[in-house]
């Protein structure tokens, strides 16, 4: 019998042409392929939001929902586009020209907080509270950037 291949991590690949290739790191191949997608939009994020919601996934509904809020306002230049924004820089910077919103944004953070950090519950209450935060938001026109806040 012939010697078998080793497998796992430290295994060597060969591509079409029979070149031996170095082993990649768990991981790496799934963060080449991200870097070739589209980024997702607000509708993308909406969407998954809506689906865990359906299924009682409400914590990671309230994970796409904010997602979704973040791409809402950077999409509409409410918000520069920032990699990393924690929940509560999210509320901080989206107050500063939608004042209405404040404590709803901040409670908002707060509650994707509570669930990604505090390991509390998510519940059905938090994911409608983000759901109708985000269809107000959609709705309202920034201060101090010509148009009024409603």
């Amino acid at each position: 019998m012939g010697a078998r291949a080793p497998a796992g991590p430290a295994a060597r690949s060969a591509d079409p042409a029979g070149r031996v290739r170095a082993p990649v790191p768990a991981g790496a191949a799934a963060r080449r392929r991200l870097r070739h997608r589209r980024p997702l939009t607000a509708a993308d994020h909406r969407a998954a939001a809506d689906t865990h919601a359906a299924t009682g996934e409400y914590a990671a509904a309230i994970r796409e929902r904010l997602r979704a809020i973040a791409r809402e306002l950077e999409e509409r230049a409410i918000l520069p586009p920032r990699p990393g924004r924690t929940a509560t820089e999210l509320a901080a910077e989206a107050a500063a020209t939608l004042p209405p919103q404040r404590d709803a944004l901040y409670r908002a953070a707060a509650v994707f907080n509570d669930i990604a950090y505090g390991e509390r519950p998510a519940t059905a209450d938090g994911d409608r509270f983000l759901r109708e935060l985000d269809e107000r938001l959609r709705e309202t026109r920034p201060v101090g950037n010509g148009g009024r806040s409603e």
